[in-house]
């Protein structure tokens, strides 16, 4: 479920040096643990990150076949309800401000 470069969003990146998987995604990592914090378990698949121009405060990834938000100032994870894939989800996110529609679910920790 990668996200290719003609997919991604305004804002943000799939860059490596952004997207700093191994300090956020590795065992340890802040992402693998708001993950796992809200019971989300399994392999986690990180997928863009707001760009550093854009605050890098907020990351996409997925687990399974669903998608989420995580946002690392406020250590909150959120599931996409709608769209719920991966694809749509994108063309939502690449609409003009205030046209696209995602609709999140907050997840509780447990």
């Amino acid at each position: 479920m990668p996200v290719i470069g003609t997919d991604i969003p305004n804002d943000w990146t799939v860059a490596d040096d952004e997207m700093n998987t191994s300090l956020f995604w590795g065992p340890e990592g802040q992402g693998t643990l708001a993950a796992k914090g809200v019971g989300l378990n399994g392999s986690i698949q990180p997928l863009m990150v707001k760009s550093r121009d854009a605050g890098g405060d907020a990351y996409v990834f997925a687990t399974g076949d669903k998608v989420y938000l995580w946002n690392m100032p406020m250590d909150e994870v959120f599931e996409y309800v709608k769209p719920t894939n991966l694809k749509d989800i994108l063309v939502e996110m690449g609409k003009p401000p205030g046209k696209g529609a995602v609709e999140l679910k907050g997840l509780q920790s447990i």
